[in-house]
């Protein structure tokens, strides 16, 4: 059983931007800043099917976009650090990293630094966060037409379903359970991809709850496509 949820994370993650006392007297603002951003990024969630959000506690926030990790947002005093995930790299990373680079100094720190898993990381100040949300806010949105290739394999879930799915994907080990073939682990930052299936398909009159959705890989979710397994 996990001992914490999506709201103590989210709790700890805001808290943990929090300077030590003696700080300042404006030292905290920026949990203001962070909190109104995660408001945005909550509403972008919701307006894209593509993107699923997850907070760990002590493991920041991690968002997957198109099935696959997009960014890691962790917190620090006073900034926060930004990793760009293998995703990002199709997605126009270049002109995030330019706005970032122009928004203000802040973002010097990690400043074109890769991560041992060869990912960007970045230090967002107040300035450069705002233009990081304003970035995903304008990511492509899956539209839910019938001929949206793979985008269909999200279709229906809200976002609420698909977050309480990623969270207990991730929390059980990120193990597919297999269609055709034994349980596999996932590594996000190794590039591996998911996506939301119906465990009842969708045009079997599959609902689109918790109790009806999973995570598959692609591999495995290709391999089952309407079948009942």
């Amino acid at each position: 059983m996990r001992r914490y949820g999506q709201l103590h994370a989210q709790v700890d993650f805001v808290q943990s931007t929090l300077p030590k006392r003696g700080g300042g007297a404006h030292a905290d603002l920026f949990a203001h800043d962070v909190c109104t951003a995660l408001k945005a990024l909550g509403i972008a969630q919701e307006k894209n099917a593509w993107l699923v959000l997850n907070f760990r506690t002590g493991d920041g926030l991690w968002a997957l976009y198109q099935g696959g990790l997009a960014f890691i947002l962790l917190p620090a005093k006073g900034h926060l650090r930004l990793i760009l995930g293998k995703r990002w790299k199709s997605l126009g990373t270049e002109r995030l990293l330019a706005g970032i680079r122009t928004a203000g100094s802040e973002a010097d720190l990690f400043s074109n630094t890769l991560h041992e898993r060869n990912h960007y990381q970045w230090r967002l100040g107040a300035t450069e966060l705002s233009t990081f949300v304003k970035f995903v806010e304008g990511l492509e949105v899956f539209d839910g037409r019938a001929g949206a290739n793979r985008a269909r394999r999200v279709r229906g879930f809200p976002a609420v379903v698909r977050q309480a799915a990623l969270e207990d994907f991730r929390a059980g080990g990120s193990i597919c359970p297999g269609v055709d073939r034994p349980r596999h682990k996932l590594d996000f930052e190794a590039g591996d991809q998911i996506e939301f299936d119906h465990e009842l398909p969708y045009s079997r009159g599959g609902s689109n709850t918790a109790y009806n959705c999973q995570v598959l890989c692609v591999a495995c979710n290709r391999a089952k496509s309407a079948r009942i397994v």
